[in-house]
């Protein structure tokens, strides 16, 4: 190995989306909920708005794997803040609801030198938040979500 650098960070995420849910399909026996026709496929029936604001404490490192390829990798922990909005359209509509609870990041990225001022990569990353919050209802709700994916990359040196 060429060598190997490691660090530690503190820093902040902001993370926000938007769900919808169309249509209304009857999975047990209670006749009431969703009887056929009530509800067509393409009516929006529910929307979930979901915000987390995050302190991040991690670790990051650098790996040369070789003159040109380089491994990078962070972990971190996250201490996060939730403001969630449930809105059901044909029934109590919005619920909002707050919380808190923890998280991880974790991303790898194994990159190529191409030229001095050039290089590319291909990564990986998965994100996971557990929060508890109370609604409108001062009901418990727990929520656990995690995104995760695949990424290729290009960077540019300028001088």
């Amino acid at each position: 190995m060429e060598g190997i650098r490691v660090g530690a960070f503190v820093g902040y995420n902001y993370w926000k989306e938007e769900v919808d849910a169309f249509g209304c399909t009857q999975t047990a026996s209670n006749p009431v909920v969703c009887p056929p026709g009530l509800v067509a496929s393409t009516d929006k029936v529910i929307t979930e708005k979901d915000t987390w604001r995050s302190l991040r404490l991690g670790l990051t490192a650098d790996a040369m794997l070789s003159q040109r390829m380089k491994l990078s990798a962070e972990a971190a922990y996250l201490r996060t803040d939730q403001d969630a909005l449930d809105t059901h359209y044909f029934t109590f509509g919005p619920d909002p609801a707050n919380g808190d609870g923890d998280g991880v990041q974790v991303e790898a990225v194994l990159s190529y030198q191409l030229t001095q001022m050039f290089n590319i990569g291909v990564g990986g990353r998965w994100w996971h938040l557990e929060t508890e919050a109370i609604d409108s209802f001062n009901q418990l709700l727990e929520y656990n979500t995690d995104r995760y994916g695949v990424f290729v990359q290009g960077g540019y040196k300028f001088n």
